[in-house]
């Protein structure tokens, strides 16, 4: 069951924080005005900047929809965020095995407190407080430990997680370890902030993290994001704009985009 893993760190409402800022642009009141202002500061430049976040959340449902109907039935959801609006990741997977595993993991105090209240407690279902930077530390958690079976296939999921993450913290390096712990078989589904998306855009992002202190985030062009799915192979139609992967509606073009796929080990 969800276990109580109430996070002691105190909660920054001074310094805007992504997930804070994402639950915002999703129509969430999980916020602060700090995380509004820089959601209301993007949207000067890309109005149409909570459609992207809606297309985000669609894909991972269908991600995670498609790897659970390969016969997956544990799942690691890395940088979950604030559970704003159903489905989430364990209601999707649910839906194809209510027996199925989820373990969400968030480096946001506030991330854990409101996923513990929000999401549903049942059998294999917990939250925990790691940083996806020591992905050791995710990796050898306990309460991971008691929920996923790493002999058997794990579908793990980073959605528009890894375009916060630094070079220097070595974003590749890390979903490499997560790999060399994955069996065969396994599923990695990844979205990402695409280099595709509008000059202007990508500059006032930018110029916004200067201003406010919100993480630096990272437009990576496909080569890149490619490189996050060595040893896998990609499910048709591969490395595509979120809106083209398996779609089920047609959705506007956006200034901010965002890429997608998903993988299976090989081997």
């Amino acid at each position: 069951m969800n276990e109580d893993l109430t996070p002691s760190p105190v909660i920054d409402t001074t310094t805007p924080s992504v997930a804070r800022a994402y639950d915002y642009l999703l129509g969430g009141k999980d916020n602060y005005e700090v995380d509004r202002q820089v959601v209301e500061m993007l949207r000067t430049v890309a109005p149409e900047a909570s459609l992207t976040g809606r297309m985000n959340r669609a894909f991972g449902k269908r991600a995670v929809r498609y790897i659970a109907e390969q016969g997956i039935r544990q799942f690691i959801d890395l940088g979950s965020g604030i559970p704003t609006t159903p489905p989430s990741v364990h209601d999707t997977v649910h839906s194809v095995d209510p027996t199925a595993h989820v373990v969400y993991v968030d480096v946001d105090p506030m991330v854990v407190v409101h996923s513990q209240a929000l999401r549903s407690i049942g059998p294999g279902l917990t939250t925990i407080l790691a940083d996806i930077r020591q992905p050791e530390t995710v990796l050898d958690h306990p309460h991971l430990q008691a929920h996923i079976d790493f002999n058997e296939p794990v579908g793990v999921v980073i959605f528009s997680v890894l375009d916060v993450i630094e070079d220097k913290d070595n974003p590749l390096g890390i979903v490499q370890q997560l790999r060399e712990r994955m069996a065969p078989g396994s599923y990695l589904g990844i979205s990402h902030l695409s280099a595709r998306s509008a000059p202007e855009a990508m500059a006032h992002t930018h110029k916004i993290s200067q201003e406010t202190g919100f993480p630096e985030v990272a437009f990576r062009p496909d080569e890149e994001v490619l490189k996050f799915f060595e040893g896998f192979d990609l499910v048709k139609p591969g490395l595509v704009d979120v809106r083209e992967w398996h779609p089920e509606q047609d959705i506007p073009q956006v200034k901010i985009k965002l890429v997608g796929a998903v993988g299976r080990k090989a081997g």
